[in-house]
């Protein structure tokens, strides 16, 4: 998110143009990784879900991670599906 902070939205407010698709290509990237890290987690926890003998604590630790997830998906696919299309190349 510093890198979008700092060197992509920056860009985007200036209105795009040259160059840009270099930091939407990282952007993407990072996107694509943390899809990646977020199929692992879910993957290792079962989908977040917690086990039968999961103490309060531990069921509180997988809802705040899911609600992280939810939301960093919901902030990837805002920035997929609304924000990059305004600065794709006309086709």
């Amino acid at each position: 998110m510093t890198k979008e902070k700092l060197i992509l939205f920056p860009a985007m407010r200036a209105g795009g143009g040259a160059g840009i698709e270099h930091p939407i290509a990282v952007m993407c990237a990072d996107h694509d990784d943390h899809a990646e890290t977020i199929a692992l987690i879910r993957k290792l926890t079962g989908d977040l879900t917690p086990p039968e003998h999961a103490c309060g604590s531990w069921r509180s630790i997988y809802g705040g991670t899911a609600t992280l997830l939810d939301e960093l998906a919901a902030h990837i696919a805002l920035e997929k599906d609304v924000l990059l299309p305004r600065f794709e190349p006309a086709r």
